[in-house]
Parts: structure tokens; C-alpha cells; sequence
């Protein structure tokens, strides 16, 4: 497992594959999203969009065989039904690996995603809901896997069962890039990583999105924050909304600007 270093001062050409950019996909009947690869493909990109994953958090880095400890399966993904601690909509708990993680815990986090819609509008109705993509993956892969491999067999996977790596990642984020009219060398596997966090920033602020972005995307914070609490309800209500971001990020405006990375000191 690695650990997380702190960030340089300067970093390569990472474009955000923010929510805006991704809706430009839903009104384009050839960006395939029915067949077994295409279904991969949407869960991928507004699953990576909404938990914030990493390239490697999906399946596996490249050349690393897949591992149920410490990548997600099936069986990672609770299914709740309409409650009133969900506002009565159907929501998910996906439990994620932190793949950096400075102490090597090798614990999970529980992240939460809220569909879109109430129960009366049918999944796949919005197709900027990561819920109804998320479970459409996990439905094609529970129709793939035998009952007694569940428990270890990767939610993103390939149709032939080999779990997404991160060049699989890379090269499905780069056809929505080209999809989207945008220059696809500008993104990388982490883009829908800075793409969620980025929509996150537009929407709730700096103060609050900063609290946000460091649960949902599973970053270490500053030792203070440890002692704060963030309630489901607002984990729940940020997945449900962060689909209808509009802003455009500072690197869309000027092609090959580089942001440079806010440099901190690591803690003791």
C-alpha cells in the first residue's frame, strides 16, 4: 500500500471531467452506455465522479493483480432501500479501501450516494445519476459472478471478469474527453477524482466543500478536523446534487495552463 506524500509545488496537465462535461455525454446517442462495456464505462465515470476515486480505487493499479482487501467487490455495496434517514429515497454504501493512507490502516470508509430520482421515476430515467449507473454495473456483474465468488470478485470489472485497472480508467475517461469535444491529452485517470471535488467547491463553498472533499475523497485533514463529525444526511444530500454543477474550472479556459498545487507541510 502506499503512503501519501504531501504535494509538489508543480504537477503535470490534470483537466477536471467535471459534471458539466460529463452531461454533454447524456445527449449524445452514440456514446454507448447499454452494452456490457458501456454500462462499465457510465458507472466508472459518474461513480469515479461521486466517490472521488482515485485511479487504483476502482479495481486495481496497472501491473497489480486485483485483491478483495484491498480493492472493491460486490460485495462492498449496501443496497438501502427508501427510509426516512434517506429522506425516502433509495441510497447506497459503498465501502471503500483508502488506498493512501499515511498510518497504513488498510481500513475502509463507508461513502454514501442518494439516487437522483424517488422510487416512482424508474433507474435509468436520469442518466446523470450515479446511483442508477452504480447499480446497473453491480446488477451485469451479479448476472456474471457465481453466488459463492461474490464476496471477492471486483464490482468494475471488464466482460471478461478481469477487474479495471488503471490504464482501463484512463483510456474510458479519455473517450468521454474526445466525446465531450475536449482535448483528451488534458485528462488523466485521477481527472474525475478533481472533477468531483472541483463541482464540489463550486457548489458548496470553500469552508464547507473543504470538509467535504476531505471525507468524501478520503484525503488526510488538518489534525483539528478530527474532531468535527459530518452527518449522513449531508454526505447523502452532497451525491444527489453534485450532477448539476455548471462552473468551469480555471484550466478549460486556458489550454496547457497548469494550476500549481497548494504546497503544505506534512504533519509530524
Amino acid at each position: 500500500m502506499r503512503r501519501e506524500d504531501g504535494p509538489t509545488g508543480a504537477r503535470e496537465l490534470q483537466r477536471a471531467l467535471t459534471a458539466r462535461l460529463l452531461r454533454r455525454l447524456c445527449a449524445l446517442p452514440l456514446f454507448d452506455r447499454r452494452s456490457s462495456r458501456g454500462v462499465l464505462r457510465w458507472a466508472v465515470l459518474w461513480g469515479g465522479h461521486n466517490l472521488l476515486l482515485r485511479g487504483g480505487e476502482f479495481g486495481c493499479v496497472d501491473n497489480k493483480d486485483f485483491t478483495a482487501a484491498y480493492g472493491l467487490t460486490l460485495a462492498d455495496c449496501d443496497w438501502i432501500a427508501p427510509c426516512a434517514e434517506t429522506g425516502g429515497y433509495d441510497a447506497l454504501v459503498v465501502d471503500m479501501m483508502v488506498i493512501k493512507d499515511e498510518r497504513v490502516t488498510r481500513s475502509r470508509v463507508p461513502c454514501l450516494i442518494r439516487r437522483r430520482q424517488p422510487p416512482s421515476v424508474p433507474r435509468g430515467a436520469d442518466p446523470c445519476c450515479a446511483y442508477d449507473a452504480l447499480r446497473a454495473l453491480w446488477e451485469q456483474r451479479i448476472a456474471q459472478t457465481p453466488p459463492s465468488e461474490r464476496s471477492t470478485a471486483p464490482l468494475f470489472a471488464l466482460p471478461d471478469g478481469i477487474a479495471v485497472s488503471t490504464a482501463t480508467v484512463l483510456s474510458f475517461v479519455r473517450e468521454a474527453a474526445v466525446a465531450a469535444g475536449e482535448p483528451p491529452g488534458d485528462f488523466d485517470s485521477r481527472s474525475l477524482r478533481i472533477g468531483g471535488a472541483t463541482d464540489l467547491y463550486h457548489l458548496f463553498g470553500p469552508q464547507e466543500a473543504e470538509r467535504l472533499i476531505a471525507a468524501r475523497g478520503r484525503w488526510c485533514s488538518l489534525i483539528h478536523q478530527i474532531y468535527t463529525r459530518l452527518s449522513a444526511t449531508s454526505m447523502l444530500a452532497v451525491s444527489s446534487v453534485m450532477a448539476d454543477a455548471t462552473g468551469v474550472d480555471l484550466e478549460a479556459f486556458r489550454h496547457g495552463y497548469v494550476m500549481p498545487a497548494i504546497v503544505r507541510a506534512r504533519r509530524s
